[in-house]
């Protein structure tokens, strides 16, 4: 069902918040005064934001020129058009439950162990990102239906 991805490594604290462009060319991951922007195809670092605080949110401007955060707006370098959004409503084929477990259609398809749970999350295109305290974040694809 699921397929561990990635595990992308970096930061030196924990993981507040993650998003993913709509169209999951770019995945931001926010955390020790850091905003690192990655490429969830291979893994790869593709930008590092350097910010004054820990950053719980994330959106990009409609341009793609600015990152939008709970700290205010920072210029991307790496500039894209693909916008993103921190809602794991975006796809409702996937969910993670109150009791741990990452649903897909409905179906229970992977329990979250307490040392696995994460403290954020972002889900786009049958795409799941989670941020942990540790700082790492992991990325599992699950099939299309």
């Amino acid at each position: 069902m699921g397929t561990l991805k990635h595990t992308l490594e970096g930061h030196s604290d924990g993981v507040y918040s993650v998003a993913f462009s709509p169209n999951s060319q770019l995945l931001a991951s926010g955390s020790d005064k850091t905003v690192r922007l990655w490429n969830p195809a291979t893994g790869a670092l593709q930008e590092t934001l350097s910010t004054e605080g820990i950053v719980s949110r994330l959106e990009f401007s409609q341009d793609s020129l600015y990152l939008n955060t709970n700290l205010g707006p920072f210029k991307i370098q790496s500039g894209r058009g693909n916008p993103i959004y921190n809602s794991p409503s975006t796809n409702p084929e996937i969910f993670i439950q109150r009791d741990n477990w990452i649903t897909l259609n409905g179906e229970r398809v992977l329990w979250l162990p307490p040392e696995a749970r994460p403290r954020c999350s972002a889900i786009k295109s049958h795409k799941l990102a989670l941020g942990y305290v540790s700082g790492r974040v992991s990325f599992i694809g699950f099939r299309a239906s």
